[in-house]
């Protein structure tokens, strides 16, 4: 059972840093880019682009970290670690990555 949890939250964290990843790709406009586009109501200028080309990378990355970080604690630790960093680390580590 423990291992479907498992699956599940390392699933939940590969289709959000995949859904970030593909825009990444060239020719695609990153997800944050586009985000930042349709926020301000009009195409950012070069310097915000690279930011937000960065910052999509960034996040690509911090969910990619999460799933490794997470597969490691459960081969590794006691369950009530994995437990613990899946429902207590990992949003707090999300709510600081928007710092």
């Amino acid at each position: 059972m423990n291992r479907l949890y498992v699956l599940q939250h390392a699933a939940i964290h590969a289709l959000l840093g995949w859904s970030f990843a593909i825009t990444l790709r060239p020719g695609a406009r990153p997800l944050v880019t586009l985000l930042a586009e349709r926020v301000h109501s009009q195409p950012l200028e070069p310097a915000l682009r690279a930011y937000t080309r960065r910052v999509t990378l960034g996040w690509s990355l911090f969910f990619a970290a999460m799933i490794v970080a997470s597969l490691l604690i459960y081969a590794l630790a006691p369950w009530a670690w994995w437990s613990f960093f899946c429902t207590v680390l990992t949003p707090l580590a999300a709510l600081l990555a928007l710092v």
